[in-house]
């Protein structure tokens, strides 16, 4: 059953995968930008003039992948919270009807 006191982990373990995702991003487009320039290819609002590079398609694959799980971030994020008011109104409403932690009744 999750309480209260199982919050503040469930929020910090979401905030460092969206902080991950974000990091990752970042690196991905400055690495994007440097394959870019490497095969003279001109890189402008991401994206670059030359992708003939196995690298530089390989990088806009991951961003495309990186992209992708950003845009389901809120959905996630929406669904542990619910998962969590669901929890905690099942517990109250178990104490509330005379059910202890386990199930029987007191």
């Amino acid at each position: 059953m999750v309480n209260l006191s199982d919050m503040p982990g469930i929020v910090l373990i979401f905030v460092v995968i969206v902080f991950v995702l974000g990091v990752g991003a970042t690196m991905l487009t400055d690495l994007q930008e440097q394959q870019c320039e490497d095969v003279a290819g001109t890189f402008t609002n991401g994206v670059c003039s030359v992708e003939t590079s196995i690298a530089v398609n390989s990088t806009i694959s991951g961003l495309e992948g990186i992209e992708t799980i950003s845009d389901w971030t809120p959905t996630i994020g929406l669904v542990i919270v619910i998962g969590l008011v669901i929890a905690i109104l099942i517990g109250s409403l178990g104490f509330a009807l005379g059910f202890g932690r386990g199930g029987r009744r007191a």
